[in-house]
């Protein structure tokens, strides 16, 4: 980031501006106030760590203009250790935070890296704001949303081939939205008006699978008390979507091969063929290529059916599309309710993995308008199901839960010592390893209590 540093106290000005440098922003350093506050005018900046007493014009008047404004404008405050009233005063302007003197450097640094990943934050919601807002944005399409680059793709995907007749495999994890895509696919093709029937193979034992697609005559088997039309017969001109294709019994896996190869089927109990004509979209969770080295996909039936594949991402994968239909979600099951999602609401949900993707987010959102009992607003954790707060406490559980100055001063620790070694105690030598000047390598070794080892 674009670091601006007030302080009238030029060794802090000179050692934390090092230490910012070497963490890889640009700082610009002030002695005072008015300074400080034209720089932040100029608009060279991204935020702003200021002291709270300086010459000119003090923190606190400082923070308040930037504020007024710029309310979105990050500030630090550092403030001495006796002046607690200036923190309280200073968080109640708006500081991102405030930091109490003497403090080391690095508190410094991973206080800037939230304030960096906050930033990172607000620019995405606004960029995706306009994205929105623009002429022909194509956020929503048929049901779907997602203005990342892949979904991108594939809704440009979906407009080329839907006019085609081909068959069309989708991959890509469970609560993605395939079925979404192959009727996207359905409505936008010459088809769209004829019907479109789904099958979920996994949800068939191997005895009804064969039925069920190909149909059975009345006596075919103790339960047929009936002629029964299968599901590609009643496709007739309209667009046959399986399910979890990967599923599907190796015996059927061959008869549906042949029903692809010649359009014909023959029911369960019947010599006679029936001519079908039904598009064929296919989807799977499973990766179809490891299935057939496992001999469990016949690997013809996977030539026969992978001529145009559309791969879904997980949502892990494009966490731009995360506030979209987190709002979208809001809209459809809160109708009149205008939810707001906060900053913080929107780091928690890009940062949560969704291991059950767009559908776990969708109950999520469910459970958030639930647990609001009718007001306004939402809360951060009732975004977040609680299966994945068990996970994350047993998690927690597994970590080291020292300070995270503690576990990084170890570290530094263990690393000089073993540079050292190597070096045999060179110290310019070991500086040059480490990335660091040779003066910051002794303030380490003083700060780590290194110093005057054998």
């Amino acid at each position: 980031m674009r670091v601006l540093l007030a302080d009238d106290e030029k060794t802090i000005r000179v050692t934390l501006a090092d230490a910012l440098s070497e963490a890889g922003h640009q700082v610009t350093a002030v002695a005072d106030g008015l300074l400080a506050l034209g720089e932040v005018e100029s608009g060279r900046h991204d935020c702003l760590i200021t002291d709270v007493r300086m010459p000119g014009l003090d923190g606190m008047a400082l923070l308040s203009r930037v504020k007024a404004a710029n309310p979105l404008f990050p500030v630090v405050v550092i403030t001495a250790a006796a002046d607690v009233e200036s923190a309280v005063q200073a968080m109640k302007l708006g500081a991102e935070t405030y930091i109490k003197k003497p403090f080391v450097d690095e508190e410094i640094i991973a206080h800037l890296k939230k304030v960096e990943d906050g930033l990172s934050v607000r620019r995405e919601l606004v960029e995706l704001r306009a994205r929105l807002t623009a002429p022909g944005a194509g956020a929503d399409f048929d049901g779907m949303v997602g203005l990342s680059p892949r979904m991108q793709q594939i809704f440009a995907k979906i407009d080329t081939v839907a006019g085609s007749d081909f068959t069309v495999l989708i991959t890509g994890e469970n609560g993605t939205g395939k079925d979404l895509i192959a009727r996207s696919l359905h409505r936008r093709s010459a088809r769209g008006n004829n019907c479109f029937l789904a099958v979920n193979c996994a949800a068939l034992t191997e005895t009804l699978v064969e039925s069920e697609l190909f149909g059975h005559v009345k006596g075919s088997f103790t339960s047929a008390d009936r002629d029964h039309q299968g599901k590609f017969e009643a496709a007739r001109g309209g667009t046959l979507f399986l399910d979890e294709i990967g599923e599907m019994p190796l015996p059927m896996q061959v008869k549906l091969l042949r029903v692809l190869e010649t359009n014909q089927v023959t029911p369960v109990g019947s010599n006679a063929t029936v001519d079908v004509d039904a598009r064929l979209i296919a989807a799977t969770n499973r990766v179809l290529e490891e299935e057939i080295e496992a001999g469990r996909f016949r690997e013809y039936l996977f030539f026969r059916i992978n001529v145009i594949t559309i791969d879904v991402p997980p949502l892990r994968e494009r966490p731009e599309d995360i506030p979209l239909l987190a709002q979208a979600f809001l809209k459809k099951y809160a109708p009149g309710v205008d939810y707001p999602l906060t900053e913080e609401m929107v780091i928690a949900l890009m940062n949560y993995s969704w291991p059950g993707n767009v559908r776990e987010l969708q109950n999520s959102v469910k459970r958030a308008i639930a647990m609001s009992g009718g007001a306004p607003t939402l809360r951060k954790e009732h975004l977040i199901q609680p299966a994945a707060s068990r996970k994350s406490r047993q998690a927690t559980t597994a970590l080291d839960l020292r300070p995270l100055r503690d576990v990084t001063a170890e570290v530094e620790m263990r690393h000089i010592r073993a540079v050292l070694r190597y070096t045999t105690d060179k110290k310019a030598k070991a500086a040059e390893i480490l990335g660091i000047s040779r003066k910051r390598l002794w303030e380490k070794m003083k700060e780590l209590g290194i110093e005057g080892e054998e």
